[in-house]
């Protein structure tokens, strides 16, 4: 199995239960190390962040994030956008399945975007490297922070051998300096930028997603397995993604962003 169709049997299983979406998101949370980071900037923008801050999760995906915030607060308005329908519709069929009053899935592509200085948080993860024209979508995501607004992505970091695209992806990833580069000249200010997936990381990475993926390549079966493989799993990846999350690192395998307007 691909990792896609991977990620498409899951959220097809998964969608049709709010539980089972809750505990999907739960396992991401925990095992992916990008999520580890992002939770950790997410807590420190709430310390100060308006009571009834408007956000946008900007190519949402299955909206774990989307999900997660709008559970924070009950003042917080979320909107989660993807240009997939099928997600959307997924998404907002689990909003109303699960009561969550204030998050809104919504059809868009980022280069599409026209809401000026609406939102007081922009998080977009994984998703700027698939987009052909991403500084059109910066130009667009900027324009939408209201001033003093924050902006939190992650994205693959580019190595110097060339790493095939997969699916819809325009690019492998962005060098450091050519990304802080592109958040400067779409009109961010206090750019910074840290290095995500460390050794502790890559471990972690190893062991909650690449194994078990390698292992249901092999067979579908192993399905049934994965509940007793990830009791082993988890633990360890838990301490492994707290600790990358946690230190700082030369390089990694992704780089999160942070750049207000």
């Amino acid at each position: 199995m691909h990792r896609e169709e991977i990620k498409r049997s899951l959220a097809s299983v998964c969608g049709h239960s709010p539980l089972l979406r809750m505990g999907l998101f739960k396992v991401m949370d925990w095992l992916t190390v990008k999520s580890w980071h992002v939770r950790r900037e997410l807590r420190k923008w709430m310390r100060t962040a308006p009571q009834n801050a408007h956000i946008l999760d900007a190519g949402t995906g299955f909206g774990h994030n989307a999900y997660w915030l709008s559970c924070q607060r009950e003042r917080f308005s979320v909107l989660a956008i993807d240009d997939q329908k099928e997600r959307v519709c997924s998404g907002n069929s689990f909003v109303r399945d699960s009561n969550q009053s204030n998050l809104l899935f919504r059809t868009m592509k980022l280069t599409e975007i026209n809401e000026p200085g609406a939102f007081d948080l922009i998080l977009c993860t994984e998703t700027l490297e698939c987009i052909e024209d991403d500084t059109h979508a910066l130009d667009n995501l900027h324009e939408s922070l209201r001033e003093g607004g924050l902006m939190i992505t992650t994205v693959n970091r580019k190595y110097s051998e060339d790493i095939p695209a997969e699916g819809d992806v325009k690019r492998c990833g962005y060098l450091m300096n050519e990304l802080k580069e592109k958040f400067r000249t779409s009109g961010f200010h206090h750019v910074k930028a840290h290095y995500t997936g460390g050794k502790a990381g890559r471990l972690a990475q190893q062991l909650g997603v690449t194994i078990p993926l390698r292992l249901l390549k092999l067979t579908r079966l192993f399905i049934l397995l994965l509940p007793f493989y990830f009791i082993l799993a988890i633990p360890a990846t838990v301490v492994l993604n707290w600790l990358d999350s946690h230190t700082a690192h030369g390089s990694g395998q992704g780089i999160l962003v942070l750049a207000r307007k």
